[in-house]
């Protein structure tokens, strides 16, 4: 009987705190704009786009937007299933600008888990990248494309996620 009163007054709290105006949409704080994590942490948003040129496994490039800079990208392991593959990538930035000078001049580090769909020389590309050395904190999200088609291969991702100097 304890458990169906928690169970039904839970309930009651959620629908009270459903109430009223939500979004309906994603919301983008913009470029650069500032993310509370903790009082002593400041962390920005970040996107952009990374443009990178090669043959399986090793890539090389550019990043634009709030990141500036340039790219390095090898992929270190891959699984196939079917017409998808999982990977486990590393990419190394150097950043030379963008709109977090703090920045400027750092190495960053990332390890990316990617799910890749081949459905012709033209691929789809989708990437949960962890940027792990270069700053205290950063996860970024990317999504684009990879055409085989010509060699070298080109890769256009866009970005999005924050990081935290």
């Amino acid at each position: 009987m304890r458990r169906i009163a928690r169970a039904l007054t839970a309930v009651g709290f959620t629908a009270i705190a459903c109430t009223g105006d939500a979004p309906t949409q994603p919301v983008s704080p913009g470029p650069g704009a500032t993310l509370v994590v903790a009082p002593e942490e400041r962390c920005f948003a970040v996107t952009g786009t990374v443009s990178e040129t090669g043959v399986f496994p090793s890539f090389a490039g550019t990043i634009s937007g709030d990141l500036v800079g340039t790219t390095a990208t090898t992929a270190i392991a891959v699984r196939f299933t079917g017409r998808a593959a999982h990977q486990l990538i590393e990419r190394t930035v150097l950043i030379t600008g963008g709109s977090l000078p703090e920045l400027v001049g750092r190495t960053l580090h990332e390890s990316i888990d990617a799910t890749v769909v081949f459905p012709s020389t033209f691929t789809r590309l989708n990437d949960n990248v962890t940027v792990d050395e270069g700053v205290r904190l950063g996860n970024l999200t990317e999504y684009g494309s990879l055409d085989a088609s010509t060699v070298p291969w080109t890769v256009e991702l866009q970005y999005h996620g924050a990081v935290c100097p």
